[in-house]
């Protein structure tokens, strides 16, 4: 169903970094990547969140988040 959905608004395929960045990912440990605007940070994230929600032993309830933002606001954090 999630693969239909992002089907659906036009996205078939990953740029080799979004494939490493989920392969990374998907053992829970924190993650950090940098893309420019447009890139596909979102998707990665996305995705991510999507597989945590659904392994959680709590549903709705991940034991961890993600945290998008830009590289000009990394010094600000």
């Amino acid at each position: 169903m999630t693969l239909q959905a992002y089907a659906a608004k036009g996205v078939h395929k990953m740029y080799p970094w979004q494939a490493a960045a989920l392969e990374c990912g998907k053992s829970g440990n924190n993650l950090v990547y940098c893309a420019p605007t447009s890139g596909g940070k979102s998707l990665v994230a996305e995705i991510l969140l999507i597989r945590r929600l659904g392994n959680t032993k709590r549903p709705g309830r991940p034991h961890g988040g993600f945290h998008v933002s830009t590289c000009s606001a990394l010094p600000r954090l």
